[in-house]
């Protein structure tokens, strides 16, 4: 019944970057067919130089999407996808159930990370569209390498932040 759609890069310190439109713009689709019912959250903070946080610039697109404002909760703390987790985990829990909304080259990490935070109630859906072939090669070598990191260390890593 509820969302957790993760940040993604804000350009120009304000705008949102194609990474946020379309992983927002699922969220709307999936709002607008009546799969979302509850709370949609929007997770990603404040990059270096930028004016506002991901999850500003992501409200904004989740407005234009035909969101309704009482709908969305903002998560503007977080850094990472283990954070987007850990910081919007209390922010849902009168949900049901979340769905996680990302480009799917991002899905398998977030999956591994929900498991190892025993998130149950927690599943993920890919967004429509993806972005160019260049990026998105650089993206699944990202995720590649931060699953295998997060397959062997999350166990230590987690527990510092859980404490």
């Amino acid at each position: 019944d509820c969302a957790l759609v993760f940040g993604a890069a804000v350009y120009g310190t304000q705008y949102a970057g194609p990474g946020i439109v379309r992983r927002v713009g699922g969220a709307g689709e999936y709002y607008r067919q009546g799969l979302i019912t509850g709370k949609v959250i929007l997770s990603g903070g404040t990059g270096t130089g930028n004016k506002l946080s991901e999850a500003q610039v992501m409200k904004r697109e989740a407005l234009k999407q035909g969101i309704p404002v009482e709908k969305i909760i903002t998560e503007d703390e977080s850094h990472s996808t283990l954070e987007n987790l850990l910081y919007s985990r209390p922010l849902a829990k009168d949900c049901k159930n979340v769905v996680g909304i990302s480009d799917k080259y991002h899905l398998a990490r977030i999956d591994l990370l929900a498991r190892r935070l025993d998130w149950d109630n927690f599943s993920t859906v890919p967004v429509q569209g993806s972005p160019t072939k260049e990026f998105e090669r650089q993206s699944i070598i990202r995720e590649i390498i931060a699953y295998a990191y997060y397959a062997l260390h999350a166990d230590a890593f987690i527990h510092l932040y859980t404490e």
